[in-house]
């Protein structure tokens, strides 16, 4: 699962996250980090468990919130279903965060299956 921090202050939550083994930094783009971990507990407790790993890792001072992705978007709203997403004009934009495309040659290139 791709986990995407947006974050004013990415460059400390990249700095923490790069030291715990299960999550792997994809890319960062302005105030966005993108991640992948293998979250076998499910998308939402996934995110939930991030954020708790970076709250204890660097404090709860700082300002960030933690997304899934869905159709290579940012999921700013995870709580709608997939059959509403599927119609959404914002999830079917042409330029992606981070597409398929790029994400497969991404866990190629670093042995991921």
């Amino acid at each position: 699962m791709v986990v995407v921090i947006v974050s004013p202050v990415t460059h400390k939550i990249v700095n923490a996250l790069n030291t715990v083994e299960e999550y792997h930094f994809i890319k960062s783009k302005g105030p966005r980090c993108f991640y992948y971990t293998e979250g076998k507990e499910g998308d939402a407790a996934t995110i939930y468990k991030t954020k708790k790993l970076i709250v204890k890792l660097i404090g709860a001072v700082y300002v960030f919130e933690a997304y899934g992705i869905y159709n290579g978007m940012i999921d700013l709203f995870s709580y709608l279903p997939p059959e509403k997403k599927d119609i959404n004009k914002y999830y079917n934009q042409t330029k992606k965060d981070i597409s398929d495309e790029e994400l497969q040659a991404w866990k190629k290139e670093n042995n991921i299956a």
